[in-house]
């Protein structure tokens, strides 16, 4: 994707994610590992959250680690926020 120096080296994967965030605290943030096959550790996440999220979860950011990422949302409201699992889309390049 892209040439040169700004070219990214590729897509790696692409699809379907299942978040089932569990119970969080009010204004605290939580972090979720989750399994995901062939990803690396340094490699890109790139994720969109479901339209019908929670109101008040939000997407604080994920980081690669080897076969899983992790990702932290964050509850933004005054009380606990207990989600649902949810289909999120990504994609990772390396």
């Amino acid at each position: 994707i892209g040439t040169g120096s700004d070219a990214v080296a590729y897509l790696r994967h692409a699809g379907n994610l299942s978040v089932d965030p569990p119970s969080i605290a009010a204004n605290s943030n939580n972090t979720q590992n989750i399994l995901l096959a062939d990803i690396m550790s340094g490699d890109q996440i790139f994720l969109t959250p479901p339209s019908n999220l929670e109101a008040g979860l939000v997407l604080v950011g994920a980081s690669t680690l080897i076969g899983s990422v992790d990702i932290t949302l964050r509850n933004t409201t005054g009380t606990a926020i207990n989600g649902i699992a949810r289909n999120w889309y990504y994609f990772v390049v390396r």
